[in-house]
């Protein structure tokens, strides 16, 4: 290695210590995403979701996770997006939730997206996400304030 890069791979590091230390912060909570969406959806559906909860956030870091086995600190919130059903012709999918690390889980209403003269496409999925958001009125005003 040369200094150069040894220098280059020291400032990375710090870097991403730094950053995910400023994430955690108190001042800052996370909301932490997880999609469930089985083994045959494009990754579009999960931008959408966390693209409609970074929208309506008003404080807080979105990070995206693989699975429910990440820690909530006591002023982040963690949302889980299950995608129920897909097929051609729509989707259906839910949203679960909780505050904190001792709140206990909430699962908001399921909502469905039928598509009658077209075919399912990427293109539909934000308006699928904010309405998820929409009809669940808890989770909005959590993401609104500083949950």
């Amino acid at each position: 290695m040369t200094a150069w890069t040894t220098f280059f791979a020291a400032a990375l590091g710090v870097w991403a210590m730094t950053t995910d230390a400023m994430a955690r912060s108190p001042e800052r909570p996370l909301v932490l995403v997880e999609c469930r969406l089985g083994p045959t959806t494009d990754d579009a559906l999960c931008r959408a979701m966390i693209r409609a909860i970074s929208d309506l956030a008003t404080s807080g870091a979105i990070v995206r996770q693989a699975d429910d086995s990440a820690t909530l600190g006591p002023s982040d919130l963690g949302v889980t997006f299950v995608l129920d059903s897909r097929d051609a012709m729509g989707i259906s999918g839910h949203l679960e939730w909780r505050a904190g690390p001792d709140e206990a889980r909430h699962s908001g209403p399921v909502l469905r997206l039928d598509v009658v003269d077209a075919v399912l496409s990427p293109a539909m999925y934000p308006n699928f996400a904010r309405s998820l958001l929409q009809v669940d009125p808890d989770l909005s005003a959590r993401l609104r304030s500083s949950f």
